[in-house]
């Protein structure tokens, strides 16, 4: 005896007035209705937004209001298509806010744990907002949203993992800016300052550097160690008062210890005085600059 017929007789008499076929289907549509039922579970936000869960442990780390969250994702077009992932370059960090809008991608977030995976079904416009969207994209296109959240972390393991990786970079940036003036042959021509700034005067100035309170008049030439220029600064000088902290932490040091009046001179900064661990514009993270800095005037606070 088959299998099968192990099945159809279990249901007594009228199993056999069944046939096979119909028994074939009755078991193909109870599989269907076992898959349904163990699927993703769809729930609506109420403002143009729904989502599902494909994995979500109960004992995971749960996300909590400012915590920052470590995810991969990829945006798919209802299509199919791919219109932006982080699997070909790392994840994002975001932290957990409240929802500026309702409908913000925040509350979903904010349903989260370390480990989870879920898709979010959006528009585009309510995913982009305030913002140009992507190529090919219009306002009301369907994008699905596969996120995977792998860290949730505490403002305070936020703060300590900068710390440690800012640490790092100490040294890394120190081996960058070395190898880079070696390179130009002015390795053993520069100087290094207590703070980690490497610098080399093509002019020597004349009087003593800025104090706190004094104001500064110079030009420069910003650009990374390749010698890429990101920012210049030659028609005209600009100027800040030595001391009030609105400007990078490397100029501020240059400027109090290392530069004077008419002196000209290149500065390394390492990545910590410059633009930090979060960059700028299109300064990436962590990034050593050097600045070749001319400075036409110091005014005396007490002149």
């Amino acid at each position: 005896m088959t299998q099968l017929h192990k099945v159809v007789q279990v249901f007594g008499a009228q199993a056999d007035r069944w046939s096979v076929d119909r028994v074939w289907s009755w078991l193909v549509a109870s599989a269907l209705l076992w898959l349904v039922g163990c699927g993703p579970k769809w729930e609506d936000t109420g403002h143009g937004m729904k989502y599902a869960f494909y994995a979500q442990s109960s004992k995971a780390k749960k996300a909590v209001l400012n915590d920052w969250l470590r995810i991969d994702y990829t945006v798919r077009k209802h299509n199919g298509d791919t219109v932006v992932t982080t699997y070909k370059t790392a994840p994002i960090e975001q932290q957990l806010l409240n929802p500026p809008f309702p409908g913000a991608l925040e509350t979903v977030l904010a349903k989260v744990g370390e480990g989870d995976s879920l898709e979010v079904v959006v528009s585009a416009g309510l995913f982009y907002p305030n913002q140009e969207l992507p190529k090919n994209l219009q306002a009301d296109d369907t994008l699905h949203v596969f996120l995977k959240i792998r860290k949730v972390l505490s403002p305070q393991e936020k703060q300590a993992g900068i710390q440690k990786e800012i640490m790092a970079h100490v040294k890394i940036d120190d081996d960058s800016i070395r190898a880079n003036l070696k390179t130009r042959g002015l390795l053993e021509a520069a100087k290094k300052h207590s703070s980690g700034i490497y610098y080399y005067v093509h002019t020597e100035g004349k009087g003593q550097p800025a104090n706190v309170g004094d104001s500064v008049a110079f030009y420069y030439h910003g650009s990374y160690l390749n010698g890429n220029a990101f920012d210049i600064q030659d028609k005209a000088p600009i100027g800040f008062v030595l001391g009030k902290k609105r400007v990078l932490p490397g100029w501020e040091i240059a400027f109090d210890d290392i530069l004077t009046e008419g002196s000209q001179i290149s500065i390394y900064l390492p990545s910590h005085l410059a633009f930090g661990y979060k960059g700028r514009d299109l300064i990436p993270p962590f990034a050593p600059l050097k600045f070749q800095i001319g400075v036409k005037a110091i005014v005396r606070a007490k002149q």
